[in-house]
């Protein structure tokens, strides 16, 4: 089936387009009801160089430049069994995220929060957020690092109302509409092709019935197989047709009757006259 066949079952079947299309959306809405919003908060943290670097009166954001190293460490720390498994079990419903920000050339670290509802969701970025600091610490502290050596952390920003994420609402009603417009395409083209095969056979047998009608030796042909098929049925004894076969055959019993009595009659005279000559020599 080509594009223009395909086009021209859609067109003759577009009450299937309008049933399938209304369903679809029918059942587009319901998904978009039922599929829950969901809500997104981040933070960001930047890590700070030691004092012994900066000094008492230096800039610490003018000693960046090193600390991208410390930035996937720490990232790793904090994904890691040991504080994420805290975390998620205060939180069941919620999710969240831990990277480096390769959007900045500074060693910065983003923490993004998703959860069911506003207060979940901050509550998933606030949690992670206080986890943060303490892994920071308990790395440099295992390797014995002097305070005045230690890198710190400093909170850029924070979320303070979550966004809405349609995201998975979206994307489960354009996957239900997709779907529903695909298989009522598909069943247009289907019907359409059921309903032609069955007119082309109607229009066979109706063109076969006519020719059938129009050819009068077919039609005699057909008239005597149905009269030698079926025998004609004996008379009941005592019947109407029984009684006139009777009488029927009656005259040509009578009439062959006088032939018989003729030649007897024949017979007869011949052996009279047989008779008579036979007697003459004794006058």
């Amino acid at each position: 089936m080509n594009l223009r066949d395909f086009v021209g079952s859609l067109a003759r079947r577009w009450w299937v387009l309008v049933i399938g299309l209304a369903l679809t959306a029918v059942a587009a809405v319901n998904v978009y009801q039922l599929v829950p919003v969901s809500y997104t908060a981040s933070a960001s943290v930047v890590l700070l160089p030691p004092k012994t670097l900066v000094g008492d009166v230096g800039n610490p954001f003018l000693y960046l430049g090193g600390l991208s190293q410390a930035v996937d460490v720490l990232v790793r720390k904090v994904a890691a069994d040991e504080v994420s498994d805290p975390i998620e079990r205060a939180n069941p419903d919620s999710e969240f995220e831990i990277y480096s920000d390769t959007s900045s050339s500074g060693p910065i670290i983003v923490i993004f929060g998703q959860g069911p509802t506003k207060a979940a969701t901050l509550d998933v970025v606030r949690d992670v957020l206080d986890a943060t600091t303490p892994a920071l610490q308990d790395m440099q502290t295992n390797l014995a690092v002097s305070p005045d050596s230690l890198i710190t952390l400093d909170t850029l920003a924070v979320d303070k109302k979550p966004e809405i994420d349609q995201k998975n609402r979206l994307q489960a009603v354009l996957g239900v509409a997709g779907v529903g417009v695909v298989l009522t395409l598909l069943l247009a083209a289907v019907v359409d092709s059921l309903l032609l095969a069955r007119r082309a056979r109607r229009a066979a047998k109706a063109e076969q019935h006519d020719a059938e009608q129009n050819d009068p030796e077919q039609r005699s042909a057909d008239q005597d197989d149905a009269d030698q098929g079926t025998p004609a049925a004996d008379p009941a004894p005592g019947s109407s047709d029984a009684g006139s076969s009777d009488a029927g055959s009656e005259p040509k019993a009578n009439k062959a009757r006088p032939s018989s009595a003729r030649g007897s009659r024949t017979r007869l005279t011949g052996a009279v006259g047989s008779a008579s000559k036979q007697r003459k020599p004794y006058r």
